[in-house]
């Protein structure tokens, strides 16, 4: 997110990975990445500055907030198209939003998808 100012447990989690594994992380917004990131060739490779990227971990992206314009959209959609892992899935990614959340929990929606029974458990 652009303006993140809690990164406590993100740097905990960089040093980790640097200190126990040797790799490396970048933290960008989708703002930064609509200029910064491409995809390179068939295999579609992500790549931030220039330097290949294996993972996407979101740590935002789940309200309309962080979609102010067309350019995060644009950074979202290369970063589904490329290569890298990402996590949460785009589908896991919806499911977590608060939207999502509501719609499913409306009456009938879940048994949708899911037995009656299985509904039931899971509200």
């Amino acid at each position: 997110q652009d303006g993140e100012r809690n990164s406590f447990d993100q740097r905990w989690l960089e040093y980790e990975l640097w200190d126990a594994h040797g790799v490396a992380t970048i933290r960008r917004s989708l703002t930064q990445l609509a200029t910064r990131a491409r995809l390179e060739g068939d295999e579609r490779t992500l790549l931030v500055d220039d330097q290949r990227v294996a993972l996407v971990y979101y740590r935002a992206g789940y309200t309309p907030n962080d979609y102010p314009g067309e350019e995060q959209w644009d950074a979202r959609t290369l970063l589904e198209r490329s290569s890298a892992i990402k996590c949460p899935s785009v589908q896991y990614h919806l499911v977590g939003t608060k939207k999502v959340q509501q719609e499913l929990a409306r009456p009938g929606q879940l048994e949708k998808f899911v037995s009656a029974k299985d509904a039931e458990r899971l509200r």
